[in-house]
């Protein structure tokens, strides 16, 4: 009798721990949507949006203006569903979604238009850890738009001394996500090294050429790609290719006071 009530106290304490790092936050979010998107895809988008917003209230992950404006400088639209949706579908890194509850849908009328508007509860599990703030890295790119066969060339600049690793992800090509830094070729040299250069400044450059992929429909005058730049404080093992989902959860795997992710949207024009 005393072994079962040890039991279930200490399944109690662990429930009760688990639920002292979860936060339940609501959140709504709309997709402006015409002919060119059925109703469904507008609220799944408008869906996602709302969990992306709950989880940005808790874990502090943004998106920029500059990512914003990815999605319809080739376009000419105010939206792009496909880019928009790709864009969505990185968030949720550094935290997971326990639940979603009390969800509702509504679709509202704007200007000639329609919405999609979902509200609901997501119970987030809270990261146990923050961000390094003396840790951090930024990423220029010489421009956002390129045309095949075009050069890329990525600026790196960090705080700190740090192994790096540069991925492509691939949203229309199965959600692919691809090491292009260091070359997979050589599975001896899994990250790169940024150190002081002129004794004051850490930075690198890396030249690319951009291509299209074949597995892209020839009917598509443009696709959204992009880079993912990690830095770490110390080396970590990576495999050539994941898939988006494999690829969140190995990232998950480390310690986020340890890591720092940037993310550049751009596009690839025919």
């Amino acid at each position: 009798m005393k072994k079962l009530r040890f039991v279930a106290t200490l399944l109690f304490l662990l429930v009760s721990l688990g639920d002292a790092r979860a936060k339940v936050v609501p959140a709504s979010g709309e997709y402006l949507f015409g002919p060119e998107t059925s109703e469904n895809e507008a609220c799944e988008l408008a869906r996602n949006k709302a969990k992306s917003l709950a989880m940005s209230q808790v874990v502090g992950e943004k998106v920029s203006s500059e990512e914003q404006l990815i999605c319809n400088q080739t376009t000419g639209k105010s939206t792009e569903y496909g880019c928009e949706f790709n864009r969505i579908t990185w968030s949720m890194i550094d935290g997971d979604i326990k639940e979603v509850r009390n969800e509702t849908k509504k679709i509202e009328t704007r200007e000639g238009a329609r919405a999609c508007v979902v509200s609901l509860e997501a119970d987030i599990i809270e990261p146990t850890k923050k961000p390094d703030p003396n840790f951090d890295i930024s990423v220029k790119l010489n421009k956002t738009v390129f045309t095949v066969g075009d050069d890329m060339l990525v600026e790196l600049e960090g705080t700190e001394p740090a192994h790096l690793v540069v991925f492509n992800w691939l949203p229309n090509q199965n959600n692919e996500v691809l090491r292009i830094i260091p070359y997979p070729s050589d599975p001896n040299i899994q990250t790169l090294h940024l150190t002081r250069g002129d004794g004051s400044k850490i930075s690198r450059k890396f030249p690319m050429e951009t291509h299209w992929s074949d597995a892209y429909s020839k009917n598509k005058k443009f696709i959204d790609e992009w880079l993912i730049i990690i830095a770490t404080k110390k080396p970590y093992k990576w495999l050539s290719s994941y898939d988006i989902n494999q690829f969140k959860e190995r990232l998950r795997e480390i310690p986020i006071d340890e890591r720092r992710i940037v993310r550049k949207g751009y596009q690839l024009t025919r």
